[in-house]
């Protein structure tokens, strides 16, 4: 069963650069973005499912999955993980 490894969660005046490439590049651009803290010896903490609220934007692609809540003002990725190792 797969797992999410938390990679990055930004909120407040650190989310503002990552939600600033959202509204005026997209959501993939705001993903690759994020995709500089996921460093090959990342341990973040797991989860047995995506952590996100009820109110929160979804974006996936490949094994990435980014959450965003721009009226709480907060950004933040997942990598889903197989087993316990990372997937590619």
């Amino acid at each position: 069963m797969p797992q999410f490894l938390n990679i990055v969660f930004i909120q407040n005046e650190d989310a503002a650069e990552p939600l600033k490439i959202l509204e005026e590049q997209g959501e993939s651009a705001a993903l690759h973005y994020l995709c500089k803290w996921d460093y090959a010896e990342n341990d973040g903490e797991t989860y047995d499912e995506n952590p996100r609220g009820s109110g929160d934007s979804v974006y996936r692609e490949g094994n990435y999955i980014m959450t965003y809540n721009t009226s709480l003002g907060y950004i933040g990725l997942c990598n889903i993980i197989e087993t316990g190792e990372k997937a590619l």
